[in-house]
């Protein structure tokens, strides 16, 4: 029982979050000005939490930051895309006000412990398809935790308000 402490596995974190705010959104919910303060903050709880096998998807903005954070520390990184790489990339990575965001997705995908596709069969963005990824995201996330005999812990960049549609961070 005293040693119990020294072989504990961290847990298993799983990562939800917002994307930066496109160039048209009428009401700021996260600006690219955010972005520093977001990524101390998403650093700060995967210290806090020892966060070893984090699991995400790779929008800009939130899942991109935990992602990057993740391997900073060399933790083991899973990336579930809602869609096939290039249409994922097209409806949640590109943005003409901050095209550095691009760069950032190639590189987590390049650096991720494993890539998974949840939906092969078509390219269609719609709420449906992120809603499966997100249910794919969690079981995931869960399943590994049972293998590990450890739990699942969220970090979540939410703004408390209902999303844009079905299969966001409101969820």
């Amino acid at each position: 029982a005293a040693c119990d402490a020294c072989f504990q596995i961290a847990p298993v974190t799983l990562f939800l979050g917002h994307l930066t705010d496109a160039p048209n959104r009428a009401i700021p919910r996260f600006p690219e000005t955010m972005v520093p303060a977001v990524r101390e903050r998403i650093r700060a709880a995967i210290a806090a939490s020892r966060t070893r096998i984090g699991y995400a998807g790779a929008a800009r903005g939130g899942d991109l930051l935990f992602l990057e954070c993740l391997h900073e520390v060399g933790a083991e990184t899973q990336i579930v895309l809602a869609l096939e790489k290039d249409a994922f990339r097209a409806a949640s990575v590109d943005t003409p006000a901050a095209p550095a965001w691009a760069e950032s997705f190639e590189t987590v995908l390049t650096q991720a412990t494993a890539v998974r596709v949840a939906n092969r069969h078509s390219s269609h963005a719609d709420g449906v398809a992120f809603d499966y990824a997100t249910r794919q995201l969690i079981g995931l996330a869960r399943l590994r935790a049972r293998q590990l005999d450890t739990e699942v812990r969220a970090i979540v960049l939410w703004d408390g308000r209902p999303g844009d549609g079905s299969g966001g961070t409101a969820w």
